[in-house]
């Protein structure tokens, strides 16, 4: 079995920089960041040198996701802005070369655009997916229950 320590919820007694020595420090050789997008790639790629770690997943920005909004991935007047996180995550993706790219679903708190927003969803992980296809980056997304995160798309 192999584990990989998630930089936004371990070791957050530190600032995100000096978490990649916290987590070799305690034995792991991969790491994953939730939004890796406070630091620059530079940065990160430059810790992960430095101590030998390999950055496995990252997320495709979110958006209000965390702050109770819906996000962007699913939101069909915010696909311009997916598209530009999906940008981001690219650039930041060709020098960092994570295995994997998480593309958050987000919430929908209308339900009577559930069908609406369940399309929006399916084109914009297809734009992702073709997105980071050449980096050789495999795209994933993850469900969420609805207790933690009330009105997640995807379940």
């Amino acid at each position: 079995m192999k584990f990989t320590a998630n930089l936004s919820m371990l070791f957050t007694e530190v600032p995100l920089i000096e978490r990649f020595q916290a987590a070799k420090k305690c034995g792991f050789d991969a790491v994953e960041i939730q939004f890796p997008y406070e630091l620059s790639p530079a940065m990160i790629n430059e810790q992960l040198t430095k101590h030998q770690l390999q950055l496995v997943l990252f997320n495709v920005d979110a958006g209000d996701l965390l702050q109770g909004g819906e996000g962007l991935a699913a939101v069909p007047e915010k696909t311009e802005q997916f598209r530009n996180a999906v940008a981001q995550a690219v650039e930041y993706a060709k020098i960092l070369k994570p295995e994997f790219i998480n593309v958050l679903p987000g919430r929908c708190l209308n339900q009577q655009r559930f069908e609406e927003y369940l399309q929006t969803y399916k084109i914009n992980l297809e734009y992702a997916v073709a997105s980071f296809a050449s980096l050789d980056i495999t795209t994933v997304f993850e469900a969420i229950n609805t207790h933690d995160m009330p009105a997640f798309l995807i379940h």
